[in-house]
């Protein structure tokens, strides 16, 4: 203020020392100062505390108006992309610039008041809104419940699922921690198009932790999510992630910043200790650690004094190595050792028992080989294969063999396909559902067919495929053998490529 203030006076001190001499100015300048400036400060004054009140009014008009507008309105924004989001509080939805600028413009125009502060109003709403994080924002517990009932189908529990969406928020925020999610590979379809979904809405890939095969992967490094068999019917997770792609990734990213991430949150719940013991079952672990629980779980050694020769056990290194396999699906894991190494850390610690000769393991026993060699027995009994044009269903074998043995009670389909794909690897089968190729002794399916169409054929002159079906049914349901009933797609499949001759004679249809 007092340079203000000298200068002042030094221009008021050059003005009278300009007019000295002419009395006429100088009496009009002292007039002008003393007379009509100080009514002309009061006068800038008022107007200017008057606009002071009118623009607070105006900002706090606008203020008021835009906490109103986003309190009823969420837009969301991603940089990376600069693609515009709408939060209807239960899902979230790809909004255009276009489309949000109306909106703000329009309900700018309602207001009267901000009429002339329109365009200001629309650059902080837009700047707000630009501020406004698609994956910060936090969605309700309505939105939370839809995208865990759309995603736990595919999991065990609703604690798995959870675990699942937060490693996919802490991916899309980018957290390294340099680890590897091992899942089941039947889940690369949903991930591949979780992925691409990604990609398209966010510019970010959202699975690059997800891994269906180990790699020599440092241990410490390594987590295991389990996953659900139906992930691989597209149909079921298709529509949905079309639709609510983006209701699954912001609930994720809420997770992933909630528990912080994806081991915190494992860690978090104290209550599921098995999911725990899977998710870090390789953490702080070696080779040598998991060779060694293998033994102790698969393997027994047998003593060396008061056995008789017939009760000295040989594991040969084939069979060996599906115990291996046997292991690892029994633990629901991926091949987590190279074959190579397996075996030498197996004869690391069974070296006294290991014949190099016949790579067969001596004087040791397993529970579960007398079950492998049950199969075998049963393959080699009656199971013929190469030229053999029939087909069977992997539940039809697995029901042939209790039927070939009936204290058989312990094996499932699965295991059954493993036995087969391991110890007859070029056996044809087709979806892990259908193996061709071979035909089995204890069930021929053709001559039942054929007999049920001959019999039929004596009681009727026509009739559809579909009604020979259901008499082929009656006649093995009361037969010896009640449960061996081919399905109807194979008895179609059957009649059309070998009995085109009884279609031609009786048969009107297939409906």
């Amino acid at each position: 203020m007092s340079i203000q203030l000298s200068e002042s006076f030094e221009i008021i001190g050059e003005l009278f020392e300009k007019y000295k001499d002419e009395p006429y100015m100088i009496q009009r300048m002292n007039q002008y100062i003393c007379n009509r400036l100080p009514k002309i400060f009061d006068s800038f004054k008022n107007n200017y505390d008057i606009n002071q009140i009118h623009e607070e009014e105006m900002q706090i008009n606008q203020e008021l108006f835009i906490q109103n507008f986003f309190n009823d309105n969420t837009y969301l924004y991603h940089s990376s992309t600069g693609a515009f989001f709408y939060y209807d509080n239960t899902h979230y939805k790809y909004y255009s610039e276009d489309d949000i600028l109306h909106h703000v413009l329009s309900s700018i125009s309602k207001n009267r008041q901000l009429i002339s502060w329109k365009k200001s109003t629309k650059i902080q709403m837009m700047a707000k809104i630009k501020q406004n994080h698609l994956l910060k924002s936090i969605p309700n517990s309505e939105t939370i419940q839809f995208v865990l009932e759309l995603l736990m189908p595919f999991f065990k529990s609703k604690s798995e699922t959870k675990y699942f969406l937060t490693i996919l928020g802490d991916t899309v925020l980018k957290k390294q921690h340099g680890l590897f999610h091992f899942i089941n590979s039947k889940a690369k379809p949903f991930l591949r198009e979780l992925d691409r979904h990604s990609q398209q809405t966010l510019g970010i890939h959202t699975t690059t932790t997800f891994k269906c095969k180990y790699y020599d992967h440092e241990y410490n490094n390594c987590r295991f999510i389990n996953i659900q068999e139906n992930i691989v019917i597209d149909n079921l997770w298709l529509p949905f992630l079309n639709e609510h792609f983006i209701d699954i990734i912001c609930v994720a990213a809420h997770y992933s910043i909630r528990y912080k991430n994806s081991d915190c949150f494992i860690l978090s719940i104290n209550n599921e200790i098995a999911l725990n013991e899977y998710t870090f079952f390789l953490k702080e672990k070696t080779p040598n650690d998991i060779v060694q629980q293998f033994i102790t779980e698969y393997i027994q050694i047998l003593p060396e004094t008061n056995l008789r020769p017939i009760e000295i056990g040989t594991i040969t290194w084939k069979n060996m190595f599906y115990l291996w396999k046997h292991f690892l699906d029994q633990h629901q894991l991926p091949t987590i050792i190279f074959q190579q190494n397996l075996k030498q850390l197996l004869l690391e610690k069974l070296s006294c028992n290991y014949d190099t000769t016949n790579d067969t393991f001596h004087k040791v026993y397993s529970m579960y080989i007398p079950s492998i060699q049950y199969y075998l027995q049963f393959w080699n009994e009656t199971i013929t294969s190469g030229n053999c044009e029939d087909t069977y269903e992997i539940d039809e074998l697995l029901m042939l063999y209790k039927k070939w043995n009936p204290t058989i009670s312990n094996i499932n389909e699965m295991q059954l396909l493993d036995l087969i794909t391991y110890f007859y690897p070029n056996t044809d089968i087709a979806e892990s559902k259908y193996i061709s190729s071979i035909q089995c002794s204890l069930w021929d399916k053709t001559i039942d067919i054929r007999k049920a169409i001959e019999k039929y054929n004596t009681v009727s002159e026509k009739a559809s495929v579909y009604q020979v079906y259901e008499y082929y049914c009656k006649i093995q349901r009361g037969g010896d053998n009640p449960d061996l009933i081919v399905s109807k797609q194979y008895f179609e499949k059957f009649v059309h490529s070998h009995l085109s001759e009884y279609i031609d004679i009786f048969f009107i249809g297939d409906s």
